[in-house]
């Protein structure tokens, strides 16, 4: 295992194959998901370097049959194959059984693409967050950015749930944000109409996304009728500063 995942960190250190090199030899199936789904980023390659470096440290922490080392060697070398539809298959099977992650479901793929778009939003806000001009801005994408990073969390230990139990939980019961007086379009001035549209934009975007993401009828119609609520408000926002 340390002359593989040395060479790995001697190497160009590409992504794919030293996710692999995780799959194979490391312990956190959260982690395993978090850098399989979250893709090739700078903090996600610092990380994956991280453990594959630790995981250096301890020799006797796992042992490998000969057998598998020969076949993650020929996965991390022969990239071009995996990236064949027939190879593809293949290799995910055999990471099914290496790992103790279960075969991915249409449903759980799904949830991937969703988690995939939670995590590029999150990362934009973050590297934009000091670049606001304003302070509002930053506080509101700063509380954008625990929102995400608490549906991105709970997620997570949704597919955790489904790899060890072979269930995927339902998503947690969306409360419908407070909401204080407020007051109609016609009687806010411009500032006012803009912070409030720009709330709206973040509502509507949130219910269109729990509409596709929502499992159960009764859920997908309340979310349903919170979007057209929010977008009925957002029209009359639009249009009131359009004039």
């Amino acid at each position: 295992m340390n002359e593989i995942i040395s060479n790995w960190l001697c190497s160009d250190k590409n992504y794919e194959a030293g996710v692999a090199l995780y799959e194979q030899y490391g312990v956190s199936a959260t982690l395993k998901r978090i850098l399989r789904i979250g893709g090739h980023t700078k903090k996600n390659l610092d990380t994956l370097i991280y453990e594959l470096q630790k995981l250096n440290k301890n020799p006797h922490r796992v042992s490998i049959p000969i057998k598998q080392i020969t076949r993650i060697t020929t996965s991390v070398i022969s990239q071009k194959e995996i990236e064949k539809p027939e190879s593809s298959q293949i290799l995910q099977k055999a990471e099914n059984q290496q790992t103790g992650l279960r075969p991915n479901t249409s449903e759980i793929d799904d949830l991937n693409k969703y988690i995939k778009g939670l995590l590029k939003e999150r990362d934009y806000l973050h590297a934009n967050l000091k670049l606001e001009k304003t302070q509002a801005n930053r506080k509101k994408n700063a509380g954008r950015i625990i929102e995400l990073s608490n549906e991105i969390a709970d997620i997570y230990d949704r597919l955790a749930h489904y790899d060890k139990h072979g269930i995927l939980p339902g998503a947690p019961a969306v409360k419908e944000p407070k909401r204080k007086a407020i007051k109609p379009a016609k009687e806010m001035n411009i500032p006012e109409l803009m912070r409030r549209q720009a709330n709206l934009r973040t509502y509507v975007s949130k219910y269109e996304r729990l509409v596709k993401m929502s499992k159960k009828p009764e859920t997908i119609a309340k979310n349903q009728d919170l979007l057209k609520k929010y977008q009925v408000e957002l029209d009359d926002v639009n249009d009131k500063l359009n004039k």
